[in-house]
């Protein structure tokens, strides 16, 4: 069997194990929300946002993204693991103490003292950065089931927790000490099932070499982080907890469908990390822009035809104020979801600048149309800030693309937009036809929808069926990938 052979059904095995995960993930994130919306108040959730943003923040900024380092670097593995380890955790435990010290100077200059003990507690996720870096020992070689057993399990142990508590009538504190709950199994986890036991090393070469590689990464993720999370800042400051409310909610549930894509990239990475030519990155990247359109723009299309039946059915009546935000996000993560496959392409070939240029353009974008809209807007308004950040720094993500490999976006999408404008069309008059507001139907109307999309995808997009049935060819046990596809 070709290395190149090989290389693909190893990816493909792995996105399959990927896609069995990121279901568990997503049904149990979902269900749980669902739940928890319907057990604490939506000021809950803003109090909520405020602490994990402050606490994510700090993790963000004391990361030197030591996981992407370890996948890329073929060589000298030990010594890569145990330096990045001791690097992140040293920034860790310096993260942890200052927050102790200073959180509540920090909260009070903030404007929200009382939030101060619940920042302090989340700030301890700052320690999942080095230890992550285990979980990277296997997603290097591919073995993403075992990378990925912490993740499924982390997330499970917050919805139990959670919910647990909720029921039990403790609020705010059944989802603070969920999301505890979820980073500390995660760490517990990689660090009890990973065989290599990372040892304290201070060599300074390794340390500039990381840092060199990933300051770039590092400043995008931090101004990515300002930009995806100022947005919650601006909302809490001008309207109220209830509103910021509403807003995280219809933020996080869509996050939860972009989780699915950051999965497919965590096995696209590696993998372009070791295609032996370009052409097969083409290929792959064609192949993923083109079906991840088509799986992101169904959901998109159901909350835009069936928008308030949804919201109503999955959080109750009280959750409706949200609606706007909601759609307008399905629309943010469609449009990321499928666009955003020039991350791993360029950090393979170790280019990163262009993502630091994005993230300044976004970090200036945001704030400003942010406040203006939400001013006169509400938070309708800061959702449409959210998403003209992502139409207008689309251009610099392709230039930076186009000029590493040579990719028509207009090829790749044409089919699966027809087919989402044709699904939306169809799906618009279904609504208007049934009762949304019964179940029977509301189950009809969706169940038609679904189905229509099915029936366009197959019709219009006819190397569809073609790519399922050779996936599965591919990825069964005992198959032997086609030499002549290499």
């Amino acid at each position: 069997m070709s290395d190149s052979s090989d290389l693909v059904k190893k990816s493909i095995k792995g996105a399959l194990v990927l896609a069995v995960v990121t279901a568990v993930q997503f049904g149990v994130g979902f269900g749980s929300q669902f739940v928890l919306a319907r057990l604490l108040l939506p000021e809950h959730f803003g109090t909520l946002a405020l602490a994990a943003t402050v606490a994510d923040f700090l993790k963000t900024l004391m990361h030197v993204t030591g996981r992407r380092y370890v996948i890329k670097e073929r060589h000298s593995m030990q010594e890569v693991v145990d330096n990045t380890f001791t690097l992140e955790l040293i920034l860790s435990l310096a993260t942890v103490a200052f927050i102790g010290t200073l959180g509540p100077w920090l909260m009070t200059l903030l404007g929200r003292p009382d939030a101060t003990r619940f920042v302090q507690l989340l700030a301890f996720a700052v320690f999942a950065n080095p230890f992550s870096q285990l979980g990277a020992l296997y997603e290097r070689d591919l073995r993403f089931s075992k990378a990925n057993i912490p993740v499924a399990a982390a997330v499970l142990t917050e919805a139990l927790v959670s919910i647990t508590l909720a029921v039990l009538g403790f609020g705010v504190w059944s989802l603070i000490l969920g999301r505890f709950a979820r980073f500390s199994t995660m760490i517990l986890l990689y660090w009890g099932l990973t065989p290599y036991r990372p040892r304290l090393a201070f060599n300074t070469l390794v340390w500039r070499d990381a840092c060199a590689f990933g300051w770039p990464l590092t400043g995008t993720a931090v101004l990515v982080f300002f930009y995806w999370n100022i947005d919650y800042y601006i909302i809490g400051r001008l309207l109220d907890d209830t509103q910021l409310g509403y807003y995280y909610l219809a933020f996080q549930m869509n996050a939860y469908v972009l989780k699915v894509r950051s999965n497919i990239s965590a096995v696209v990475f590696p993998a372009f990390c070791q295609a032996g030519s370009d052409a097969m990155i083409i290929r792959g990247f064609g192949l993923l822009t083109r079906y991840t359109a088509i799986l992101f723009l169904i959901p998109c299309v159901l909350l835009l035809a069936f928008g308030p039946a949804i919201v109503r059915a999955a959080f109750g009546a009280q959750w409706l104020p949200a609606l706007v935000p909601f759609q307008i996000f399905s629309i943010v993560t469609a449009w990321r979801a499928t666009i955003s496959y020039w991350d791993p392409v360029l950090v393979s070939k170790g280019i990163t600048h262009p993502f630091f240029i994005a993230a300044v353009t976004n970090a200036l974008i945001v704030p400003a149309f942010g406040y203006l809209l939400t001013t006169s807007n509400g938070i309708n308004g800061m959702s449409v800030a959210v998403l003209l950040s992502v139409i207008l720094t689309t251009p610099i993500q392709v230039l930076a693309l186009k000029r590493t490999i040579e990719v028509s976006y207009r090829a790749i999408l044409e089919r699966p937009l027809v087919v989402a404008l044709l699904h939306l069309a169809g799906s618009l008059f279904l609504a208007s036809r049934f009762d949304l507001t019964a179940w029977p139907g509301f189950i009809s109307g969706l169940g038609l929808s679904l189905a229509l999309w099915v029936g366009l995808a197959l019709v219009l997009i006819p190397s569809l069926s073609q790519d399922v049935r050779r996936v599965w060819h591919v990825a069964r046990p005992g198959s032997a990938p086609s030499q002549s596809r290499s």
